[in-house]
């Protein structure tokens, strides 16, 4: 997901996945996730509001559940994991908030 850009409503609530498939050896397990959101256009106050849950991992997959947003807005969704190798890497993407 690293340098893409999405596009979502502001009353979409969905999962955002990070795949860290080409940076964890065999065997190799995600065990600590944290996901940011800072504005890199426009105006929110507390922009770590649209973090819906507590993120999870499925093999390689860190997943974050977003919600809300300003509309007319872009938002920088960080994904920092630690590995069980004790490796720490970090996916990013781009979010716009349209709404329909």
């Amino acid at each position: 997901m690293s340098g893409e850009q999405f596009t979502k409503a502001p009353d979409e609530r969905e999962p955002f996945t990070f795949d860290f498939s080409g940076r964890l050896g065999a065997g190799e397990t995600i065990t600590e996730i944290t996901v940011t959101i800072t504005v890199t256009s426009g105006t929110d106050p507390n922009p770590n509001a649209m973090i819906y849950g507590l993120p999870y991992s499925n093999g390689s997959l860190a997943i974050q559940g977003i919600q809300g947003g300003i509309s007319g807005n872009t938002y920088h969704l960080n994904c920092h994991i630690t590995t069980s190798a004790g490796w720490e890497y970090d996916s990013c993407c781009d979010l716009a908030i349209q709404a329909c």
